[in-house]
């Protein structure tokens, strides 16, 4: 009996999946004439156009990818390209996303007369949290040559290009290196293990050498203050790192709660430290002094507005 009934069962399951088989093919069929028009026929008629990186589903697209490792996505698509360096497009949730890696590229486009950055740079500091007329004031050329945003390019020029202010910034930011790779500041969350003589650490190389920069152009930048009213800014600054490609793509914050929280600790904490009397904030390079005094210019006096506008500062 029992022998019938697996008889049965096995016989019953096959002709599920015999029935099963023409729509299986018909799904197959579509699933490669889709990836054969989008990845080949459209790339092959359109070779002045970015490469799309090819992906499996075409509702999913990169999603999965980008969650997980946003710079490894980018480092497959470079490679899958042959490492040539050449543009290549990402598709995020319906948003396609244009990689460039070639510094030959990047100088091109900043060049380019034709490109109009302020709707991406509108679109990213409302992301970051300013609001409307915040935004408004930074673009608008009424009675001036110049906007504040078109200043404030010019201003971030002068200080990252040879010359003296570079250079100022330059040493700090060797100075503080070498502060940051002192035995005793070795702490915090990149330490895994620490033996109980002191003598020996255990670290994540990858968060140790991340602290040691971020720490180093922070402390360049804003100065010690930075760190009296934002002690935790490496580890906040890390999470927020690895969460921050979810901004632009609106995430709800109960699915980016990471995202949300070290968001609003960083611009609360850039407040802070515009809200501490100017004689503690004296070793912050010139280009924070210039926003500062530009955002007083242009009438951006909210401090939560200009805590958004330095925390942008300090993600660049």
């Amino acid at each position: 009996m029992p022998k019938m009934f697996l008889i049965d069962y096995v016989g019953a399951l096959l002709k599920g999946i015999q029935q099963l088989v023409p729509a299986i093919t018909a799904l197959a069929t579509i699933w490669l004439g889709w990836r054969f028009c989008t990845f080949t026929l459209w790339p092959a008629l359109h070779p002045q156009r970015p490469k799309p990186l090819p992906y499996l589903v075409p509702v999913l697209t990169h999603v999965f990818g980008m969650s997980k490792n946003a710079a490894a996505l980018y480092t497959r698509g470079r490679e899958y390209f042959g490492n040539t360096r050449e543009i290549f497009s990402v598709t995020v949730m319906g948003e396609v996303l244009y990689i460039v890696t070639s510094p030959s590229d990047v100088q091109a486009l900043y060049k380019e007369p034709k490109l109009s950055f302020e709707a991406v740079i509108a679109a990213v500091m409302a992301d970051f949290g300013c609001s409307p007329d915040t935004v408004e004031k930074m673009f608008n050329k009424e009675g001036k040559l110049k906007t504040w945003m078109d200043v404030s390019h010019d201003d971030f020029r002068y200080q990252m290009h040879p010359g003296k202010e570079f250079a100022k910034l330059n040493e700090a930011f060797l100075i503080n290196i070498e502060f940051s790779l002192k035995w005793d500041k070795i702490t915090g969350f990149p330490v895994t293990n620490r033996a109980s003589t002191g003598k020996l650490l255990t670290v994540s190389l990858w968060k140790w050498c991340y602290t040691v920069l971020v720490d180093a152009a922070t402390r360049s930048m804003f100065g010690n203050a930075i760190f009296e009213v934002y002690p935790d800014v490496m580890e906040n600054f890390y999470m927020f790192d690895q969460e921050g490609w979810k901004l632009p793509f609106k995430y709800p914050e109960f699915a980016a709660k990471t995202l949300y929280r070290t968001l609003g600790r960083s611009k609360t904490a850039f407040a802070d430290f515009l809200a501490l009397p100017e004689d503690q904030r004296q070793d912050s390079c010139w280009i924070v002094k210039r926003l500062e005094d530009g955002m007083k210019d242009v009438g951006i006096i909210d401090p939560a507005q200009c805590g958004v506008m330095l925390f942008v500062l300090h993600r660049l």
